[in-house]
């Protein structure tokens, strides 16, 4: 994105409060993970005060393997949904649908006709995948599908499923470049008026 994509706004809200309302419909708690205090303290001012935040616990190398690593080490809860800042129109009957499929499940993951899975829009159960995560950090494997290659007991949910509860699939879309953020943008308009 060439940017911190956390504070791009859309209807003059950032990302990441949308993000964070969007995840108190359907968790108990919410926390938001940063890679250092400079981010958290860029962060606070868009947030409640209320807000938990967890630090990165590794430098490098950045990715979402670790970072999610990283989550779980501090994490306590059973089940743990995943959200990205920058898919921030997540509907809770979607997210719910996934944690209660996890209760039978290690990891409950969309999967697109294509194949392509959507690790970060995902629920894990912390117990069984922590030492998965923790077994692919050892093995120097930071690709994110790997978890639910490993996984014992994935359920990779179809994409077609989730859009019985979500026509327009807003919960998965996501913004890694500026085409795909004015995308987001379109569609999150496009949702409003409908």
């Amino acid at each position: 994105m060439g940017r911190e994509k956390a504070t791009l706004t859309i209807e003059s809200k950032p990302l990441i409060g949308w993000a964070y309302d969007a995840a108190n419909r359907f968790a108990d708690h919410v926390y938001i993970s940063t890679h250092d205090d400079k981010e958290t303290s860029h962060l606070r001012p868009m947030l409640p005060s209320e807000a938990t935040y967890l630090l990165d616990l590794y430098d490098s190398p950045r990715s979402v393997l670790l970072a999610l690593l990283s989550c779980f080490r501090q994490i306590h809860e059973e089940r743990i949904a995943v959200l990205p800042v920058d898919s921030p129109f997540m509907n809770p009957n979607v997210m719910i649908e996934m944690i209660s499929k996890c209760k039978e499940y290690d990891l409950v993951i969309p999967l697109w006709p294509d194949g392509k899975l959507e690790a970060i829009h995902a629920v894990y159960n912390r117990e069984t995948i922590l030492p998965v995560l923790e077994d692919l950090w050892k093995s120097k494997t930071l690709e994110v599908w790997q978890i639910a290659k490993k996984s014992k007991k994935t359920l990779f949910i179809s994409t077609e499923s989730l859009a019985e509860l979500d026509p327009s699939l807003l919960s998965l879309l996501d913004a890694d470049t500026p085409e795909e953020f004015e995308a987001l943008k379109a569609a999150k308009s496009n949702h409003t008026r409908t």
